[in-house]
């Protein structure tokens, strides 16, 4: 088995953590001279603790206020994620968060069309777990970041195998938002992790707090929803 230990990153505060500028940029790309093998222990020093994820909507003023208080907080990475919209109105809305991310000096990984990448100007893009399993290489130019959602150790081993720059994998405690799936625990959690070498987020039911025990476990770090939008 291989493991990518999580190495501590620079926190500004204990909900959130640094990413240094220029990562995404091509910094952990093919140009570099290192072995292919320590591509993602570089990739997980570069890594921010804390990897917010937006919540799905509405997209209205108080969604913005939120967003503008986490860029304001200093959030590093921040994936898009708004669900049930018309592709017009992500657009719209990836184009707006782009900007606000950008002054920042945030990066936005927008959880939809990867070809908007490039387009609009983003740090990256990151997957569902069905389209990271429809996919059979990389979607995207290793200049941009590229994180993907697993759920399962097959997912996490196909996340690896394309050479996606994290995971999350979840759920690892009980979430109101899915109260019907089982958790998945640290132990499990810990377990899978060890067995590839990519970063991996921990997700579902967990906040700020919780970040020591999921390093202990070899995690990146944590990344949520509604724990860290106020």
């Amino acid at each position: 088995m291989s493991h990518v230990h999580a190495v501590p990153a620079t926190n500004t505060s204990s909900a959130m953590g640094s990413l240094p500028e220029g990562f995404g940029n091509g910094e952990v790309g093919d140009d570099l001279p290192m072995p292919a093998a320590d591509r993602p222990v570089i990739g997980a020093v570069r890594l921010p603790s804390i990897y917010p994820i937006t919540s799905g909507g509405p997209v209205d003023a108080d969604w913005w206020r939120k967003f503008q208080h986490g860029m304001d907080c200093g959030y590093r990475m921040v994936q898009l994620r708004v669900k049930g919209i018309a592709p017009r109105q992500l657009r719209e809305i990836a184009e707006r968060a782009a900007g606000l991310a950008h002054q920042s000096h945030c990066k936005l990984i927008l959880n939809g069309p990867t070809d908007w990448v490039d387009e609009l100007g983003l740090a990256g893009a990151h997957l569902s777990s069905a389209v990271l399993m429809s996919q059979q290489q990389r979607p995207l130019a290793k200049r941009f970041l590229l994180g993907a959602s697993c759920h399962t150790l097959e997912e996490l081993r196909h996340a690896e195998k394309i050479g996606a720059d994290w995971a999350c994998l979840s759920p690892v405690n009980r979430t109101t938002s899915h109260p019907a799936s089982a958790p998945l625990g640290l132990e499990t959690f810990s377990s899978w992790v060890s067995e590839v070498r990519l970063p991996v987020y921990g997700l579902g039911g967990l906040a700020g707090g919780d970040l020591p025990s999921v390093r202990a476990a070899g995690g990146q770090g944590v990344a949520g929803l509604s724990a860290f939008w106020t």
